[in-house]
């Protein structure tokens, strides 16, 4: 009802009216992803874009939540300050939109708002830890392409290795209260532990419990498989600004060197590759029992040997 909206705003009614929740009619714009009433409140001469909610989101906060990147676009136009606006807790929108894999606005407000990609919450963590903690590889590469610190330690003495070595999703707990695992981001979290070691963390730093990333993960096949990782490859280049490897040609030589086990039998090495996705998640034995990949759901056309040679179904062992 936009029209509505404009009659109200042209009659006096205020633009910064608050609800029981705190939330102003653009905090429930941006929730609804209602891109043309956002635009025309945040246009508005009047607007506040600094009201808290009772979850003390701010607007810019909320658009980082709801992965509404255009509202972020738009508010860092009317007021750019807001891209350093903190809660309580010292979450700033880019904390924000690394717990949420949200990389767009993620790209925004690194670009345009001119981020601090290393800005840290009250606990001392990164967007980086975040993103690690999660296992949101994509994210991940983001920050590093735009110099994140992989050496930085959060109150625990964590590093983003150890979060990422430690951590389970937060919407995967049901999973764990039942005893299971998903292998998926198991898979993440070795990918992206492999990535993070080229680009120099070490697998030695301790925590103040005293663990490294590896002492202080309790699944075997990813202590393994990152061991493996760190044993063979060294960093592609010191830790130093604006020296950072190519995140995709980092990305191509973990999906080829990880050393894993098989999805499906979790038993035999993970030695061939799907494609197109190159995801290297299966054995010779398990290969065909996929159809698409499950990381990443994409139709399989082709498997491949470490070699870069056709598996075919005749050559597999049953």
């Amino acid at each position: 009802m936009i029209s509505v909206l404009r009659l109200l705003l042209y009659q006096g009614c205020n633009p910064n009216a608050q609800d029981v929740a705190g939330d102003t009619p653009l905090h429930d714009a941006i929730s609804e992803r209602h891109d043309e009433a956002a635009t025309i409140l945040i246009q508005h001469p009047d607007i506040n874009v600094w009201l808290q909610n009772i979850k003390q989101f701010n607007v810019m906060h909320l658009a980082c939540v709801k992965g509404h990147a255009r509202a972020v676009d738009m508010l860092l136009s009317k007021e750019p300050k807001l891209v350093t606006s903190a809660k309580t807790d010292g979450f700033m929108p880019l904390h924000i939109a690394a717990i949420n894999n949200h990389v767009n606005e993620a790209s925004i407000l690194l670009v345009k708002g001119r981020a601090d990609v290393n800005a840290k919450t009250l606990n001392k963590s990164t967007p980086l830890h975040l993103a690690a903690s999660q296992a949101y590889f994509d994210m991940v590469k983001l920050l590093l392409t735009y110099e994140a610190d992989w050496s930085v330690k959060d109150d625990n003495g964590n590093t983003p290795l150890h979060v990422c070595m430690m951590g389970r999703r937060t919407n995967e707990l049901f999973l764990q209260l039942l005893g299971l695992r998903n292998l998926a981001e198991d898979n993440e979290r070795i990918k992206i532990a492999n990535f993070l070691i080229q680009h120099g963390a070490s697998i030695n730093d301790r925590n103040n419990d005293g663990n490294t990333p590896i002492t202080g993960c309790d699944i075997q096949h990813m202590r393994d498989a990152v061991s493996a990782y760190a044993a063979n490859n060294k960093p592609t280049v010191a830790h130093r600004p604006k020296a950072r490897p190519s995140t995709a040609k980092v990305e191509q030589e973990i999906f080829t060197t990880s050393k894993q086990k098989c999805h499906k039998c979790a038993a035999n090495l993970a030695d061939v590759r799907f494609l197109p996705c190159k995801h290297q998640i299966s054995c010779h034995k398990c290969c065909f029992k996929f159809k698409k990949c499950p990381i990443c759901e994409k139709e399989i056309t082709r498997r491949v040997d470490k070699d870069n040679y056709t598996v075919e179904s005749s050559c597999v062992i049953s």
